[in-house]
């Protein structure tokens, strides 16, 4: 892998590789959604969520492997985003997902480009977005993400903001206690990639494939009436 040690030990638990590709794509989308073009315009939100998505994905089947499942029992989910959140092997694993994003909607507060006034973080605008994200990832909505030219969903499309940043985080968190695990057992590691830093200024938009949701400047959906 581009730069992580992988030693035998960790490449032999089936999770290490979905985690460490879940990353790269996660690591992808954070790129893409803090460079200068993404602030600039709308042509990359939709890519940008796309990239996300996979990593998503591939983070939630990782982490049910992680909790007991085999990989075939992980491929069977497909690309249905929403039914790998809502498995019961990973209520522990949508427990930390929530910690992380309480995490990047506090250092989102400290940031001074963000101008929401901020409230208490509640799950339910995170849990709205999985869902759309898993609507517009699947054949529910004909692959909305990867198919944009000439189709349009009723969809809601998240911004990536939270997302992203959240899941980035809790996959590196798992990703570093494996390595951290290895290390206090006598491996040499080389260091992961560092986090990104979270909270980069909302861009206004949404996919040009999806409907825009109504969306705080901090990447928080907020409700819409009626919905």
């Amino acid at each position: 892998m581009d730069n992580e040690s992988v030693w035998p030990e960790m490449a032999a638990k089936p999770e290490f590789g979905w985690l460490a590709e879940a990353k790269r794509y996660l690591l992808a989308g954070e790129v893409l959604r803090q460079s200068d073009e993404y602030e600039s315009g709308k042509l990359l939100v939709t890519p940008t969520l796309h990239v996300a998505a996979h990593g998503i994905e591939l983070f939630l089947k990782a982490a049910l492997i992680r909790n007991g499942a085999t990989e075939i029992e992980a491929r069977k989910f497909g690309h249905d985003i929403l039914a790998l959140w809502n498995d019961g092997r990973n209520l522990n694993t949508r427990a930390d997902i929530l910690t992380a994003a309480a995490e990047e909607w506090e250092a989102a507060k400290q940031n001074p480009h963000w101008k929401d006034d901020f409230g208490a973080f509640e799950k339910a605008p995170l849990e709205e977005y999985v869902q759309r994200l898993s609507e517009l990832h699947t054949r529910e909505t004909d692959y909305a993400l990867r198919y944009t030219a000439g189709r349009t969903s009723t969809t809601a499309g998240p911004k990536p903001h939270l997302l992203s940043a959240t899941f980035y985080r809790i996959c590196d968190r798992y990703l570093r206690e494996m390595t951290h695990t290895s290390r206090s057992r006598g491996f040499a590691t080389t260091p992961l990639t560092p986090p990104v830093a979270s909270a980069i200024p909302a861009h206004a938009g949404g996919p040009a494939a999806v409907r825009s949701g109504s969306t705080s400047r901090s990447g928080t959906a907020r409700r819409p009436s009626g919905r």
